[in-house]
């Protein structure tokens, strides 16, 4: 097993984090399992600080009475104006695509054990836990490969 670092946008960020929980929760016991726990907490820790970020900037865009107390509604919502929500948006998308370390933990794929990896969760952990392009399981089909069958399926 390989040890390293690896700058990942938040938003691969985000999917990892998704994708590695689900995988955890009923994954036999194996390499892959062990490296997707020890990368987990690290990205964990990385994603909250994201998520922070996220709600700064939330509040540095919303509506704030003149005494410069945050404006909610009803349901305690923040209250935007359209030019600060499009600017929100855009601060969300700059922020997404930043590039943050994580560790890796390349495990070698001989041996592992299939259960549960979707081609999604194969996706998720490629460059973090497992090698990038691998073909070495049967179920992993990159976007293309992926998006060519959606096209075959529609022209049916």
């Amino acid at each position: 097993m390989k040890t390293d670092t690896i700058s990942i946008s938040n938003e691969k960020l985000n999917t990892f984090v998704l994708c590695a929980k689900h995988y955890l929760m009923d994954a036999p016991d194996s390499e892959l399992k062990t490296a997707a726990e020890d990368v987990l907490e690290p990205a964990i820790k990385k994603l909250k600080k994201f998520e922070r970020g996220l709600e700064l900037l939330r509040l540095k865009y919303c509506k704030k009475t003149a005494t410069k107390h945050i404006d909610r509604d009803r349901n305690k919502e923040y209250q935007y104006t359209e030019d600060d929500y499009k600017n929100l948006l855009g601060a969300i998308d700059d922020l997404s695509e930043l590039m943050v370390k994580i560790p890796t933990s390349i495990v070698d794929l001989d041996g592992v054990p299939q259960d549960g990896l979707s081609s999604d969760i194969l996706r998720a952990f490629e460059g973090i836990i497992i090698p990038k392009k691998t073909r070495k399981f049967e179920n992993f089909k990159d976007e293309e490969e992926e998006e060519e069958e959606e096209e075959e399926i529609d022209k049916e």
